[in-house]
């Protein structure tokens, strides 16, 4: 009787023929139209055309290819694909980039440093030949700033996908151990350094606040800086020591925007899709401190004199190239703090940018997937010079 029942249900919800006829129609329809309609605006040149076939192939003006190029070259067509692709199967077109949970978009690979995300994050990008390199090169640098009587400490920003781990897809489990800034960072605590900070611990410890990095590029925001600022002034007491204090973030006004995807979010042509949400810290922020000037191509800051101690550190920070966006992320913090500080972008070292500043303490920012810069061949050259230099003097 039950199976009965069953079999009357499902002849019930059996289309008609003329339904399913009318059905067929209509989505056919709809097809057409669309088409038509892309073939159309294309002609009268109100779509434009993409500089290839949508397999990327190279286009061929000729013979029966234009009527082709109508819709395998029409850029709305190809944004359209990419769009319901995404909407759809939560997929992109550039393997260069892995869709994340909540929004997040983590990169797969960076050409500019040779790196693979992936590979490090299973464990299988370093090896102790790798760590031992990385090693040697922060030593290096430590030793030439020490020759004009500063503190060094190299600060890594970890990934957003090593503090982010959560986001990624299930299949790639938990972040590996033997990561290459993993190893570095255990090679250097065993060693006893104090010239070397990773930021992982702060930024995970920090999780419950807020969100710390742009969900659609591998970067912090203003609320992730600030974490990474007062993990520096915790860890370096040659900052905090001289009466410098560090400004509670209740000090500071964010606002949460939303506003079109970063970095990777255009890298897979669908910013206006996924969404960053953005962490900015407001303009109306009380300025503790006056901008001076510049010594070489150090951009220095002074304290106001009510702010003043003379016991302040000059505090000089360095980025990689390229670390523009993490200048104005940090600069109300430090310059908020310290009595003098001098910004560079740029990390090879400079004799004459150093000693005109004249820093207590240099703070270089290194990503996670920049380390590589610390054994390139000329500037690691750059801080064997002035080691050998000062030997020599």
């Amino acid at each position: 009787m039950k199976d009965k029942k069953i079999s009357n249900n499902v002849e019930k919800c059996a289309l008609s023929p003329g339904f399913a006829l009318v059905c067929t129609v209509l989505f056919v329809g709809i097809l057409l139209s669309g088409a038509i309609y892309y073939g159309i605006s294309s002609i009268m040149g109100y779509v434009d055309l993409s500089d290839s076939y949508y397999d990327g192939k190279e286009y061929d003006f000729s013979g029966v290819y234009a009527f082709d190029g109508v819709f395998y070259r029409n850029s709305q067509t190809l944004d359209d694909i990419a769009k319901y692709k995404y909407m759809l199967f939560g997929r992109l077109d550039d393997d260069g980039v892995i869709v994340g949970r909540d929004g997040f978009l983590f990169g797969a690979r960076d050409d500019e440093y040779g790196y693979d995300y992936v590979r490090d994050y299973i464990g299988e990008f370093a090896d102790a030949g790798t760590t031992d390199a990385l090693y040697d090169a922060v030593k290096q640098r430590e030793a030439a700033f020490a020759t004009v009587g500063s503190r060094y400490v190299l600060v890594v920003i970890p990934n957003s996908q090593t503090v982010y781990s959560d986001k990624l897809p299930g299949y790639f489990g938990n972040v590996s151990d033997k990561t290459r800034l993993a190893r570095l960072s255990a090679r250097m605590q065993a060693a006893g350094e104090s010239c070397f900070l990773d930021l992982t611990d702060a930024m995970r410890a920090a999780l419950g606040t807020g969100q710390l990095y742009n969900n659609t590029e591998n970067s912090l925001n203003a609320l992730g800086a600030y974490y990474a600022y007062r993990a520096v002034c915790e860890a370096v007491p040659e900052l905090t020591d001289t009466g410098a204090e560090v400004i509670p973030l209740d000090d500071f006004e964010m606002y949460r925007h939303i506003t079109d995807g970063r970095a990777l979010a255009r890298q897979a042509g669908l910013e206006k899709l996924i969404r960053n949400v953005t962490i900015s810290l407001s303009s109306d922020t009380f300025r503790r401190y006056t901008q001076y000037g510049y010594f070489g191509d150090v951009e220095v800051t002074c304290a106001r004199s009510e702010f003043r101690l003379p016991t302040h550190p000059a505090v000089l920070i360095e980025f990689a190239d390229g670390g523009e966006w993490d200048k104005i992320l940090m600069y109300e913090y430090f310059s908020n703090t310290f009595g003098n500080v001098g910004y560079r972008i740029g990390q090879k070292y400079s004799h004459s940018d150093v000693t005109q500043f004249g820093p207590d303490v240099v703070i270089q920012f290194l990503h996670e997937n920049e380390l590589s810069a610390l054994i390139d061949s000329d500037t690691v050259s750059s801080y064997i010079t002035q080691v050998a230099n000062e030997k020599n003097s």
